[in-house]
Formats: C-alpha cells, structure tokens, sequence
C-alpha cells in the first residue's frame, strides 16, 4: 500500500503539497509566436522612443568637448602672440616645391602651446603627422577624419583666412599662397569680440566669399557639401566659435558667416 495514503507525514509532506497546489508541478507553457511579437514591438517601440534623446546628449557634449577644445586653442593664441611681439600665427605658408614639405600652418605653430609634443617638422614644430596621431585639442569630436572626402591630415578645425576682412573689402590674407599676403599683429584686429577667428571647418582655413547664403554654405566657401571652408551647422545648425578676443560661442548660420564677413553687423 502507498505509504502516503497510510501517513502523510512520511513522505514529508509532498502529499499534502500537492493536494494544497495542484498547479506546481504543471509543466510550464511556453511563449506563443504572437506574445513574442508582442514583446518585440514593444522594445522596438521604446528603442525608438529613447535612440533620438540618447543622439542628441551625444551631440551635445560633442559640442560642450569642442568649446572646450576652442578655450584651450584661445589660451595657445595668447601664449604664441606674447612670444611673437604681438603678431597672430599664420594661416599657412604654402611652399609647392618638394612635395609640400616646407609647408606648415597654425596647427604646425600652436602645437607647442597646446599640448603637442614631437619635432617631426624640419625638427622644430610637430609635423601633421603628429597631430594627426595625438588628436588633442585640433580635433573637433564631431568631425570624422578621413571620410566623406575630407583630407586625413585635417583635423575639423579652421582659422579665418582673411582676419581683416570688412564685407567685401577683403583686405590681406594670412595663406602665403592668397594674395595679397602678410603677417598681422592682434592689435590689429577690429571687433575683436565679434569677429571669428577659429571655428568649425573641414579645411584648416576658413573662408568667405560675400554675404549671399545662397551658395549652398551660407556663404563659407566650399568645394561640395562634404568639404566646407568652414561649417556652420556641425553642431545642431550651428558653428562652434573662438573669437579673436578669445572667447568662444555657439553661432547659427547666419550670425556665423556674419562674424566672419562683416563682424560689425553680427549680433
């Protein structure tokens, strides 16, 4: 005879667990197709819900890192003018000659005062190379190195080509190969707190033409849609500025070109 149907405690029990709750040793049923469905369009639903706020705090300390990156070059500027008796860094000395290899630009002369190490340029500046490899405070976070046909050698920072320039009154360019050239002392500079001097760019200058935003850049200069001298909507259609009394600010397109092109009517 079955003991627990003589003394249910024999069997410690499990008898009169089984009798109290049928259903616990019921074989669990599975998920059916439809409530997996179910599940995953739910995740799905919320998946969307939530990937466009995460893009955009992920764009935002882009561009927090990238005015950081301004504030530091400024601080560069400062030192490199206080060593030069006043006279900014140039642009760029272009020399065709021997595969460009006496060229340099303002990158090549403020590595030193912003953090750069090495002497791969003719053994006194850090070559491009170099910055490249270091990154640093060159490279804007928001801008992709060598894609969408920008030079791998950039870094998405540009300074203004024509530091002087009043609309179209251009005035002298600190690019040894635009005419006419020459160096140029910050004291120089008029509407200095309006006026931009390094800024979002996917060359290492910054351009701009005339006060038509109807060329496709907002009057920056530009090769094609991938490769703007100067770009003013990287950061949420704006463009991240240092200004030439060092500090920096976000511009929409309009005020940007404006603080290139003819700072004294820039808000």
């Amino acid at each position: 005879m079955n003991e627990c149907i003589v003394s249910p405690r024999r069997c410690g029990g499990t008898c009169d667990s089984m009798a109290a709750n049928p259903t616990q040793f019921r074989k669990k049923r599975d998920f059916t197709l439809i409530e997996l469905l179910v599940v995953i369009a739910i995740i799905a639903i919320l998946a969307a819900m939530l990937l466009p706020a995460l893009n955009q705090a992920r764009d935002r300390a882009r561009a927090v890192k990238c005015i950081g990156n301004l504030k530091q070059i400024g601080q560069g500027v400062n030192f490199y003018c206080g060593d030069y008796a006043d006279y900014l860094p140039i642009n760029a000395w272009v020399d065709a000659g021997n595969g460009y290899a006496n060229s340099y630009s303002w990158l090549n002369l403020l590595g030193p005062y912003c953090g750069y190490s090495g002497r791969g340029w003719k053994n006194m500046l850090p070559s491009n190379a170099e910055i490249t490899q270091q990154r640093g405070v060159f490279h804007c976070p928001a801008f992709v190195v060598g894609t969408d046909g920008k030079d791998p050698n950039k870094t998405g920072y540009g300074s203004s080509l024509r530091p002087l320039q009043d609309g179209d009154a251009k005035n002298v360019s600190v690019r040894s190969d635009v005419s006419p050239f020459r160096f140029i002392k910050l004291q120089e500079i008029r509407y200095a707190s309006q006026r931009g001097h390094v800024a979002d760019s996917d060359d290492n200058y910054i351009g701009v033409d005339s006060a038509n935003p109807g060329n496709g850049n907002f009057s920056f200069q530009f090769e094609s849609a991938r490769y703007r001298r100067g770009d003013p909507i990287r950061h949420a259609e704006s463009m991240n500025i240092l200004f030439f009394d060092c500090h920096v600010a976000a511009r929409n397109c309009r005020a940007a070109y404006l603080n290139f092109w003819k700072p004294q009517d820039a808000n």
